[in-house]
């Protein structure tokens, strides 16, 4: 995950590197690059909420998560909420 500000598009510089050996899923945070956010949703358990709907909902499996400052901070409160969900 991208941190704040950013975009998906901060992973570009390594994600052909990282598509050598995994599958790689980015997506903008709500309210960054192109997609929106409701006023006052934009706070770590919504955007952990919103991560793991994606995993859920692409059906990813052996999930690695990697974030880059607030995706970092985002990345980790779901390891704390989910720990199953965090290898």
């Amino acid at each position: 995950m991208h941190g704040c500000p950013g975009s998906t598009e901060d992973w570009d510089p390594i994600r052909s590197q990282l598509s050598q050996k995994y599958h790689v899923t980015a997506f903008d945070r709500p309210g960054h690059g192109f997609s929106s956010v409701a006023a006052n949703s934009c706070n770590l358990d919504f955007n952990a909420g919103v991560t793991l709907e994606v995993i859920e909902t692409l059906g990813l499996k052996d999930v690695l998560v990697v974030g880059h400052s607030y995706g970092a901070a985002t990345a980790l409160r779901i390891a704390i909420q989910n720990p199953s969900h965090i290898h």
